[in-house]
C-alpha cells in the first residue's frame, strides 16, 4: 500500500508472512503475531516481503473507496 493517512486510528495484525510498515520515516519490520497501530492522520505504508496475511482494523466511519484508492493492485 502506497503511504497515506486515515481520519481514524488503525490497527495492524499480521497472521502470516513478514511486512515492513512505515510510519513517517520510520519501517518497522513485522512477523506473524506482530502488532501495530497508528494515530489518525500519521503518514503509514505497507509493504509485504512474502505472501503475507494482515487483518487492519479500522473505524467504521471510513469507506471502502479510501482503502482501495491506497492499494497497489
Amino acid at each position: 500500500m502506497k503511504k497515506h493517512q486515515t481520519s481514524f486510528p488503525i490497527t495492524v495484525e499480521i497472521f502470516k508472512g513478514e511486512i515492513d510498515f512505515g510510519i513517517d520515516e520510520t519501517i518497522f519490520n513485522l512477523v506473524k503475531g506482530d502488532i501495530i497501530s497508528s494515530d489518525a492522520n500519521v503518514k503509514h505504508d505497507l509493504k509485504a516481503n512474502f505472501d503475507s496475511l494482515v487483518r487492519l482494523t479500522l473505524s467504521k466511519k471510513d469507506t471502502i473507496n479510501k482503502v482501495q484508492g491506497v492499494l497497489k493492485l
